[in-house]
């Protein structure tokens, strides 16, 4: 009888003990995923130098300090596309990444960092924050669902600081403002008929996102 009693809580304590092996696996997964391909990034970049290029997209940052570009290799087939920022002073030109050509362009996000949209499946998109200066890089991931019952679809969006939000519709284009010395992260919504519905604005504060 002590047996029984004993039993569900084996049970109850090894299913806690798998939720948290599986939370700290997918944990893992998302640091390894970004870091072997800031790996791969920085080891490209040193190759390069010299290269024949043509540039794609263009975008000054808010200050007018720096520009960044989008150029395609061309001739390099393994090097889809690559981010540079030129500094208009002193016309000093760095490489910060190396894109996938899955990825959408780069734009700025205040003045020290960039944005853009990467692949990671028919129902999301990744989206990549880098350091135009340390070339940190983080990643956060918007995922569209479908609800039952006839409901409104909705977005699930995990930022670059572990924050979590929902909102009704889906991204069908992401942009930034900087208004007042504010910037502001802006997701303009559509339904799932393709329709506008407006806009989703986050304030970004440099190292936290406020749903507004």
């Amino acid at each position: 009888m002590h047996q029984n009693k004993f039993f569900p809580l084996v049970l109850i304590g090894n299913s806690i003990l798998l939720f948290i092996v599986l939370f700290l696996l997918c944990k893992n997964w998302q640091y390894i995923n970004i870091h072997e391909r800031e790996f791969r990034v920085q080891k490209e970049i040193q190759s390069l130098e010299g290269i024949v290029r043509e540039d794609v997209y263009e975008e000054k940052s808010p200050d007018g300090k720096n520009t960044l570009t989008l150029y395609e290799v061309v001739d390099i087939p393994e090097i889809d596309n690559f981010i540079a920022i030129k500094e208009r002073t002193s016309k000093i030109e760095k490489y910060i990444f190396v894109s996938d050509f899955r990825d959408g362009f780069p734009k700025w996000l205040g003045n020290e960092h960039i944005f853009f949209t990467s692949y990671c499946g028919s129902s999301c998109q990744g989206i990549y924050l880098v350091n135009v200066f340390s070339k940190e890089t983080r990643q956060g991931v918007l995922s569209y669902m479908i609800n039952e019952d006839n409901k409104p679809v909705y977005t699930h969006f995990r930022d670059w600081f572990g924050h979590e939000f929902r909102f009704d519709g889906w991204v069908a284009e992401i942009s930034s403002d900087t208004i007042r010395d504010e910037t502001y992260l802006i997701f303009y919504m559509i339904d799932d008929n393709g329709k506008s519905i407006g806009q989703k604005k986050f304030l970004y504060t440099g190292n936290e996102l406020k749903e507004k």
